[in-house]
């Protein structure tokens, strides 16, 4: 029986990547739960997936996700999926148990609220091409199973050069103001002015969304922690 204690409200933000980002930014800005206020971790909050890799994984629903595990300059990494593990530190060489366990929860967690939450708001950082992002849209529908959801990209590097004709695939393309879009999280650039303000346009067009249907959940956090 599934487990939908978890879903108090209309509807739920999810991040599918790339990187850590997109959790960040919208826990930033208040329109995501920090940890403290019961957010359930999801397996691409916090690593590092390529929108290609999120397709493969979700289309074959996770099952040779730790197959390809391997310990790599300090941290695990996938190899297959060209996944990095960035954020969990606390897995040395010798807790690759402690780390499939870790993800297996984050997993279970995501697959819960996809199947489950009313509505849905994905929204990825990508670099990827149209057609990749149009192939990730199609493996959420089939994963919602008719369920109402829209798929927002962030178009950090400007180079989607088509509108998609499903509408419930948003755009926001807006150059970075970073050497490169990776740079992001860098102490030299997270904290600056262009940062902020960048930060806040893309929690501005995520919130734009969300009041098209909804009235937006708000939330007074300074942190992740």
């Amino acid at each position: 029986m599934q487990n939908t204690d978890f879903i108090n409200d209309a509807y739920t933000i999810i991040s599918l990547g790339n990187d850590c980002a997109v959790r960040y930014y919208l826990t930033m800005g208040g329109l995501k739960k920090s940890k403290s206020l019961g957010e359930l971790s999801l397996p691409f909050d916090l690593s590092c997936h390529p929108t290609k890799s999120v397709v493969k994984i979700l289309k074959n629903n996770f099952n040779d996700y730790f197959n390809n595990l391997l310990f790599k300059n300090g941290i695990w990494v996938n190899k297959k999926y060209k996944i990095l593990y960035n954020h969990d530190k606390d897995c040395d060489e010798n807790s690759k148990i402690k780390l499939i366990a870790r993800f297996a929860n984050r997993i279970e967690n995501f697959n819960n609220i996809v199947k489950n939450s009313p509505y849905i708001f994905f929204v990825i950082k990508s670099q990827a091409k149209a057609s990749e992002i149009i192939n990730l849209y199609k493996v959420l529908r089939q994963k919602r199973n008719d369920l109402p959801f829209k798929l927002l990209v962030l178009d950090m590097d400007c180079k989607i050069r088509k509108e998609f004709k499903e509408k419930e695939i948003i755009l926001f393309s807006k150059h970075h103001p970073f050497p490169k879009s990776s740079d992001w999280w860098k102490p030299e650039y997270k904290d600056s002015a262009q940062s902020i303000q960048y930060q806040n346009d893309i929690c501005k067009f995520v919130e734009n969304e969300i009041k098209k249907d909804f009235k937006v959940n708000k939330y007074n956090i300074s942190n992740l922690k």
